[in-house]
């Protein structure tokens, strides 16, 4: 009896150890290099389809990332080329070969801020990104989502609070410190719309209920005089398409937690090293803890400050919306939750926000062009204190 229970046991550890060993295989790098007909590609993103995981190819078009699976797929993305998705499988490399986008040059319509031109057209600086390229990605904010994606716009985030502010910069723009006393930035202007908006306003904004965006480069920015000196940022937000009304749906969970956790000290442990630091000084023991102090301290079952305050950050976005109309009258509206958490406790934001719009012919060339839009954020700060 002993014997066959000891022959199953074993069994059971190599195939609990094989499995382990596949999972822990499947987990791995891949690398490559993403180049067209006249060579390596520098600044192509790379990322995992459906996970918030991208990287940028260097100056030498090679790129490397890390899967989950063989499952996973790859997505390369790049202005003015052909978005390519590849199956990882079981390869340790996988190199790419973009193709031009020939539509984005001769069939593409852009927004310049006064009008709109087919971008082979467009004589200034330009570059135009899809509402949908950027929906599926799980990032805080809109402008968050560009960060790797549009040549020349860098993104930065002012810090790791939820919800704090993700800054756009075209070209490297800068101001004098004199000009940033007077109120002076280096963003570029945000028009949404056709309607110049606030930062914040940008901000609120859901991919979801975005058809595209078009960033105005150098001269291209002309048109808004001094306001657009640093960039314009032309927002065009979804309007309703003919046929039958449909719904869509579009969310994401996701989970930030510390991949390794630090040994900190227990509160005892805490307490005899104040006590000790005070010996060095001048500084009387007293002004720590007494050895009574220290006792009661052992008996308590307390966790580090660390255990404390730390927990793993969710971060979740869901937006539904509806769409459709006939030649005469088309309409869309959509709705979107947003909420985000720290890993320090205590830390909250949520978004709420709502975009409908009505476009009805009232007669040959003259249109009407009515929308409604709210949008609604509360910040929770943390209760703890050091």
């Amino acid at each position: 009896m002993n014997s066959k229970f000891l022959h199953k046991f074993s069994l059971f550890l190599l195939l609990m150890l094989g499995t382990s060993t596949i999972l822990f295989a499947q987990v791995r790098k891949i690398t490559g290099t993403v180049s067209d007909e006249s060579g390596p590609i520098p600044g192509v993103n790379v990322a995992l389809r459906g996970q918030p995981s991208n990287v940028s190819t260097n100056a030498q078009g090679v790129y490397t990332i890390q899967v989950n699976s063989d499952a996973d797929v790859l997505v390369f993305s790049y202005i003015g080329y052909v978005r390519q998705q590849i199956l990882v499988a079981s390869r340790q490399k996988i190199d790419v070969t973009l193709v031009a986008d020939a539509q984005t040059l001769t069939e593409v319509v852009i927004n310049v801020g006064y009008g709109t031109k087919k971008k082979s057209e467009s004589l200034g600086s330009t570059a135009i990104i899809s509402g949908e390229e950027l929906q599926d990605i799980p990032a805080p904010n809109l402008a968050a989502a560009m960060r790797n994606r549009i040549a020349g716009v860098g993104v930065s985030q002012v810090s790791g609070r939820p919800g704090s502010t993700v800054k756009l910069n075209i070209r490297n723009s800068s101001v004098s410190d004199q000009a940033a006393l007077n109120g002076a930035t280096d963003e570029p202007l945000y028009v949404v719309d056709g309607i110049t908006v606030s930062r914040d306003a940008f901000d609120n904004l859901d991919a979801s209920m975005i058809e595209n965006l078009t960033f105005l480069k150098d001269a291209s920015s002309a048109i808004y005089g001094a306001s657009g000196a640093k960039g314009v940022v032309l927002v065009t937000t979804k309007r309703g398409k003919i046929g039958k009304p449909s719904i869509t749906y579009n969310g994401y969970l996701g989970v930030s937690d510390a991949a390794k956790v630090p040994e900190m000290l227990s509160g005892y442990q805490h307490a005899s090293l104040l006590n000790e630091i005070s010996r060095l000084g001048s500084l009387a023991a007293s002004t720590y803890f007494s050895p009574e102090d220290l006792n009661y301290i052992s008996t308590l079952n307390y966790k580090s400050w660390y255990d404390e305050v730390w927990q793993a950050a969710t971060t979740q976005r869901h937006n539904i919306g509806i769409s459709g109309g006939s030649d005469k009258i088309t309409f869309f509206a959509g709705g979107s939750y947003q909420s985000e958490n720290a890993n320090y406790a205590g830390m909250q934001f949520d978004k709420y926000s709502f975009r409908s719009g009505i476009v009805a012919t009232l007669a040959k060339g003259l249109k009407a062009d009515v929308n409604f839009n709210v949008d609604y954020g509360t910040r929770a700060a943390s209760q703890c204190s050091g």
